[in-house]
């Protein structure tokens, strides 16, 4: 007996001796709607964990999720699903381009991505006001932590809160599952380089079109005292001069609409961030997810030349939108949005560039990357987004995006809200190491009605009126129909003159005597956009034109007296 004390002892003593280097990561849930599916009505969730490679290793068990607030289930099981190495890859600068396999003891920079997914699961019951809480959490942080922490444990979280529909119902509900989680789209950053201005999004994605915002969240310590009433009660301090809102050096600003992170730091260290992602539907909160990233930020070295290696540069989005370009105020780093009408196809080309040698004597190889849920096939609505390398050389690689939006872009599941906003991350990086040169842009795609777009009148000699309109640019959605409404009152009434469908153009109005009076017209788009509620149709209106009366008036003539 007195043995197997002896080892427990000596398990405990080596697991906090030798810690597992927690580098953080993320709670998701999605919700199997499909009713022809065996999972129909179940969760499935998935458990990130980010490793440094200097530690030991998470294993291939098991790992559980803490349940809070549901009496009916109080742990997930989350059996291990995969494991990928992320660290940089390159050639070697200064340093080396260390990956799990080969990084000495003492070094970091090798970064291991742990995935563990549950069963379908069935949940039972609606959520208290507070929600139902998902955590799990373990020992222990890096040693060498400058914002604080150092050692000690974590708790990653995630909430799912009741909604309710239109109807008045409360949901989830019995024994079904209702909302999908956000889920983030790019990879975790874990090792950049100082001096260099930079800006990234963890890009969540929710696929039910659910209204995200950012912000900035605390890091928690040991799961075991979680409080869902008081979550932050397990908050972590920071050390001065560091903050939750601070969390790193270089003055950083999150973007609350589409995540975007940006900072310019000179200061080498590692930092603890947390980023909280908050979903919406018809303006009720369902959902907080929280990433939690353990950043590493150092000095890289320099290229042959002495000079200090420069991330590629990218052109802005070239194609027939037309995009605001927002410079970000601390680093000057931009990001780009347009706003397209169902219907229009988006399409884009880029170039990234870069004259940096590297240690071969050549120019460095470069990445070029478009990231979102719309180009993943699993997560997509509708029609897929796609980008495409259409050529790639040292030192230069250009590509092209390409995406058909259409009306299911727009769901607002019965909340009116017209409109759905898609972002995307623009992305090129080099082979430098021992941590990459990367840029990346956000780019914000607002898709909207198709809105009938009345462009000319004119009256002919009989008094008959030829209408011009357009429909959106690029437009691939044929079931788009305009009916044309007429008065000789700008107050009205008016009466339907006819309809008039995708691709024409034009419609000529005989018999509005345009030529005695004037005529006001105005044009109604109906098409089934915008709704998971029964397929009924966004009705959009024109700008309302009016013909112009000239009358011929006797020339006079000036004469002199």
């Amino acid at each position: 007996m007195r043995k197997f004390f002896l080892i427990i002892f000596f398990f405990i003593l080596t697991y906090n001796v030798f810690p597992t280097h927690f580098m953080g990561g993320e709670i998701t849930w999605v919700c199997d709607k499909d009713p022809l599916s065996p999972n129909y009505g179940q969760y499935t969730f998935t458990l990130k964990i980010y490793q440094d490679c200097d530690g030991i290793s998470f294993t291939y068990f098991d790992e559980f999720l803490t349940v809070h607030n549901n009496p009916a289930i109080t742990q997930i099981t989350m059996p291990f699903l995969d494991t990928n190495d992320i660290s940089p890859s390159g050639i070697a600068g200064s340093e080396t381009c260390y990956d799990c396999d080969n990084q000495p003891f003492g070094t970091f920079g090798a970064v291991r991505e742990w995935i563990y997914q549950s069963a379908p699961t069935t949940i039972t019951g609606t959520p208290p006001a507070g929600g139902w809480h998902f955590t799990w959490g373990s020992c222990c942080r890096s040693s060498n932590i400058t914002n604080g922490f150092s050692d000690e444990d974590w708790t990653l979280r995630a909430v799912m809160y009741p909604y309710t529909d239109p109807s008045g119902n409360v949901l989830p509900s019995g024994n079904m599952c209702h909302d999908n989680s956000p889920i983030f789209k790019e990879q975790a950053k874990s090792i950049l380089c100082t001096g260099y201005p930079f800006s990234y999004s963890h890009l969540a994605f929710d696929s039910e079109l659910d209204s995200i915002s950012y912000s900035w969240a605390e890091p928690l310590g040991i799961e075991f005292n979680y409080d869902p009433n008081n979550p932050t009660g397990i908050a972590l301090a920071f050390d001065p001069p560091y903050s939750v809102n601070s969390p790193i050096p270089g003055l950083p600003t999150l973007n609350p609409n589409n995540g975007e992170i940006s900072f310019l730091s000179n200061t080498a260290g590692v930092f603890v961030t947390c980023v909280k992602v908050s979903a919406f539907k018809c303006g009720q909160l369902v959902a907080d997810v929280f990433r939690e990233v353990q950043v590493m930020l150092k000095s890289c070295g320099t290229l042959p030349n002495g000079a200090q290696n420069s991330p590629p540069v990218i052109t802005e989005p070239i194609g027939p939108q037309d995009w605001i370009t927002t410079l970000n105020p601390n680093t000057g780093l931009p990001s780009y949005e347009t706003t397209v009408m169902a219907g229009e196809v988006v399409s884009f080309s880029v170039v990234a560039t870069d004259n940096d040698i590297n240690t071969t004597g050549n120019l460095q190889d470069l990445s070029l990357e478009v990231e979102g849920g719309q180009l993943d096939p699993t997560l997509a609505i509708s029609s897929q987004a796609t980008f495409t390398v259409t050529s790639s050389s040292p030192g230069n690689v250009a590509g092209d995006f390409f995406w058909e939006s259409d009306c299911d872009h727009m769901q607002d599941f019965g909340c009116g809200r017209q409109g759905g906003a898609f972002t995307f991350n623009l992305k090129a990086y080099d082979d430098f190491c021992p941590a990459n040169g990367i840029v990346i842009a956000t780019i914000t795609i607002n898709v909207i009605p198709p809105q009938p777009d009345l462009r000319c009148l004119a009256v002919d000699s009989i008094g008959g009126v030829d209408l011009f309109y357009y429909f959106p640019q690029g437009v691939v959605d044929t079931n788009i129909k305009y009916d044309i409404y007429h008065s000789k009152n700008e107050g009205g009434p008016y009466t339907l003159v006819d309809s008039t469908f995708y691709p024409e153009t034009h419609y000529y109005h005989l018999g509005s005597n345009a030529d005695v009076s004037p005529s006001y017209y105005y044009l109604l788009g109906s098409v089934t956009c915008g709704t998971n509620l029964g397929g009924s149709d966004s009705l959009l209106y024109s700008d309302t034109l009016s013909t112009i009366l000239m009358n011929d008036l006797e020339p006079h003539v000036l004469r002199r007296s």
